[in-house]
């Protein structure tokens, strides 16, 4: 295979879960894991690419933190979601606490609930 330049660290509207008939499908009969203040709802069956939203709830904190905990998980998947291999629907809903962890574990938390839902691929890509 040939170069194709720099990989691209994109989050397109294609990309985004966002009518209310997905949230429905995804919260109605996605599977679930937990892993501290974050839970991860997903749904593999059915579904072509990868389509991911955040949800923050109000025991997360005031709508400051709530906005900040959304923004830094947006980013998150935006620089990870190369890594997941398996066309499925995700949501991470943070719960309380999420907002006062640093960035770093919040990263590690979110690649652990993908692997442990099986939607990483190998690491030994290109």
């Amino acid at each position: 295979m040939g170069y194709n330049g720099p990989m691209r660290y994109t989050y397109p509207r294609s990309s985004r879960l966002t009518s209310a008939r997905d949230f429905r499908r995804l919260f109605r009969s996605g599977r679930r894991l937990q892993s501290g203040p974050l839970r991860l709802v997903w749904l593999a069956e059915g579904v072509e690419g990868v389509r991911y939203t955040t949800v923050a709830g109000r025991k997360v904190g005031n709508a400051v933190v709530r906005n900040r905990v959304r923004r830094r998980l947006r980013e998150l998947f935006r620089l990870n979601r190369h890594l997941i291999q398996s066309p499925a629907h995700l949501a991470l809903v943070a719960g309380p606490g999420a907002g006062e962890l640093p960035g770093g574990e919040l990263r590690l938390l979110a690649l652990e609930l993908w692997e442990r839902a099986g939607l990483l691929g190998s690491e030994d890509g290109p």
